[in-house]
């Protein structure tokens, strides 16, 4: 191995590591930035000091992680200290409120000057381990110092949100193309920093989100997974959220249309859509719901799952009527407005025609034929025109057959008479070769 005691980033771009293990580790000298190419790495030692991983692409299902305190304690010693009576100082804010403090003198204890060393921590900042084989994530809660963290492409299916919840700097988490299909929030966790989360291509039906605590959360994608609905009714918890991909789900229509009145209110950019919808499934706003599941394992039972179903039903008729009506009355008046207006139009030609009925001067009903020949002739002018035009189109087609035929009887002409030419030409090498062999 070549010598690394002065360079801090190694780039490892081909090879064939299985096991990464801390003994190798240990011949890295001060490198705290790596990058590992496709080595096919099966196991995975991460060093406390190690700032940057880079490890896409790999086979790793096994991550060495050290438990190390996030505390740091240095320079702490007991010299010759004996405790007398420890258990009186119990809950005690100083030593004056001690109730035997009349008795100094030490007993039986002795703590020898024996200094608590400095321990590292993790100091992980980036880890990046996209398109691997990891199954089990539990340990990376050690990691408590990252910021990025993309676990894209792997075979986790099982999430515990406490994972997370030491990553106080944490930014952006990405668990995208998984086999995700629940995740777990026991307890309200705050997740301090985290601006972007994305679960993308999951195996979700159900989203806990009533426990996370992200006041900095402005990107999240749950895109193309199986979500019926969210735990919560609404998203207004994510009060810096600005972009929301949520397409390609199975959302109950109840819950959705709930969720997009508060989405709408928080001027949320949504940041994909469907463009159809199946014919069992309604498009709201833009995104395709049913309004009742039939979910594998549902342990309501068969009455309480008929009942959904009727009270879906009604509550779709009573939708259905309401529009019907709505329709209804909207288009009643629409053409109440349009019989007036058009009323109002020919008003005026009904009095003047009813003036020309009752006017006897032959001049104006002169006119009137005569205007009326006038429209005649410039109805058969059109007519003659529209049919002209057609002819026109007709012979142009023609024409333009015509035309690629041509070409075509040329193309074949050319062609015949090359052949003509070439069987000239090995005609008269023919002829040249009998008179050579003749002689």
């Amino acid at each position: 191995m070549p010598d690394l005691s002065d360079k801090h980033t190694l780039i490892i771009r081909s090879g064939n590591i299985h096991n990464f293990s801390q003994i190798l580790t240990s011949h890295l000298g001060d490198v705290t930035k790596l990058h590992f190419g496709q080595l096919g790495i099966r196991s995975l030692y991460i060093s406390p000091k190690w700032i940057s991983l880079k490890a896409e692409a790999n086979q790793i299902f096994e991550l060495v992680i050290e438990e190390l305190p996030d505390a740091v304690y240095e320079d702490l010693s007991f010299e010759d200290v004996n405790i007398a009576k420890a258990r009186n100082f119990i809950n005690r804010s100083s030593y004056e409120e001690n109730p035997d403090d009349e008795k100094n003198e030490v007993e039986t204890t002795t703590l020898a000057d024996e200094p608590m060393k400095k321990q590292d921590v993790n100091e992980l900042l980036l880890l990046n381990l996209a398109n691997n084989k990891l199954k089990s994530i539990k340990n990376l809660k050690y990691l408590s110092k990252l910021r990025e963290l993309l676990l894209d492409g792997n075979q986790i299916e099982f999430i515990e949100m406490e994972t997370f919840a030491g990553m106080k700097k944490l930014k952006k988490l990405s668990l995208t193309r998984n086999e995700i299909s629940r995740i777990s929030t026991k307890d309200p966790t705050n997740f301090f920093a985290l601006e972007k989360l994305s679960l993308a291509f999951n195996k979700l039906k159900i989203l806990e989100i009533k426990n996370w605590e992200m006041v900095q959360l402005t990107q999240l994608d749950v895109s193309h997974n199986q979500l019926v609905q969210m735990d919560a009714a609404t998203l207004d918890q994510f009060v810096s959220l600005e972009k929301l991909a949520m397409a390609n789900n199975s959302w109950q229509c109840e819950w959705l249309d709930e969720a997009m009145k508060g989405i709408n209110g928080a001027f949320v950019s949504l940041e994909d859509s469907q463009e159809t919808c199946a014919s069992e499934q309604y498009d709201v706003k833009g995104f395709c719901c049913s309004y009742f599941h039939q979910v594998e394992d549902d342990p309501v039972n068969t009455l309480d799952r008929i009942k959904r179903i009727e009270e879906a039903n009604q509550r779709l008729k009573a939708d259905m009527s309401k529009n019907i009506d709505s329709f209804q009355k909207d288009w009643s008046t629409k053409w109440q407005t349009l019989q007036d207006r058009a009323e109002q139009k020919m008003k005026p030609y009904r009095e003047m025609e009813e003036k020309m009925l009752k006017d006897d001067n032959s001049k104006t009903k002169k006119a009137v034929k005569d205007f009326e020949a006038l429209i005649d002739e410039c109805q058969k002018l059109l007519d003659q025109i529209i049919a002209a035009n057609a002819k026109n189109k007709e012979y142009t087609q023609k024409f333009t057959n015509l035309f690629h035929a041509t070409l075509a009887e040329k193309n074949k002409l050319m062609s015949e008479m090359s052949k003509a030419a070439a069987l000239e030409e090995e005609i008269k090498k023919y002829e040249v070769s009998v008179k050579a062999a003749n002689n």
